[in-house]
């Protein structure tokens, strides 16, 4: 369950961000700015597209998300009643 609720909030997390940048690079690219704002926009894209979007494309098609499913893996192995040797190791010769 914990595991669970742990996971949802990471997706719920990483959907909200995506939805807020995708908002806000529409606004500022289809909404008139005022001249004095136009330096914060070029800003606040550049965060957003530079570190918002880029940790969740990193954690999500990086290696994050990879050691993660990695870990689940050699965890469901192990308590599969598996010999080490049939994991590709261990075991007594």
């Amino acid at each position: 369950m914990d595991k669970d609720v742990r996971e949802r909030t990471v997706l719920f997390m990483a959907c909200g961000i995506l939805g807020i940048s995708f908002a806000y690079i529409f606004l500022v690219t289809f909404v008139p700015i005022p001249e004095t704002g136009i330096k914060h926009s070029d800003t606040v894209t550049g965060f957003l597209l530079g570190t918002g979007l880029g940790m969740l494309l990193s954690y999500y098609w990086g290696s994050s998300q990879g050691s993660a499913e990695k870990s689940k893996t050699i965890a469901k192995e192990l308590t599969d009643d598996n010999p080490p040797d049939q994991l590709g190791g261990g075991g007594t010769p």
